[in-house]
């Protein structure tokens, strides 16, 4: 059985769990920090990811002032910011988005299976919500 940290498995839950007195760049980076990754790797792989979900301009932002849907952008960039990633579990990521912003996190859920090609596996009681989510 391997351990937790061998299972390359992100989770991004109904709140969005980020430490808001980090910026967003240090919320994305604190993965590769952990695992001991260079200070040049993590700013070229933190580029990437905050390219990616549309955050370049948060990075220098505390995370407790943004917004609810772009701490969630930050907790799926948190699992996504390591290569090695394998699958998303997701706990209902959308439950506490504004109905408005809902299509703006949903786009991006899309893009990252589609172009990261990464397994998820989205938790979900909204029926509308789970039909909105094609399987790719």
């Amino acid at each position: 059985m391997l351990s937790p940290k061998d299972r390359h498995i992100a989770q991004v839950f109904q709140f969005p769990v980020v430490y808001d007195t980090m910026t967003v760049y240090e919320n994305l980076a604190f993965p590769l920090k952990n695992m001991g990754f260079s200070t040049d790797m993590i700013q070229k792989r933190v580029g990437v990811i905050a390219d990616f979900l549309e955050m370049r301009e948060h990075l220098p932002i505390a995370a407790g002032k943004i917004s609810q849907v772009e701490k969630q952008k930050v907790s799926l960039g948190r699992g996504i910011v390591r290569e090695d990633t394998a699958a998303i579990l997701l706990d209902e990521p959308l439950t506490v988005i504004d109905p408005k912003e809902k299509w703006e996190l949903r786009r991006k859920l899309r893009q990252v299976q589609r172009e990261l090609k990464i397994t998820m596996v989205y938790v979900t009681h909204d029926q509308h919500e789970a039909l909105t989510l094609p399987i790719m």
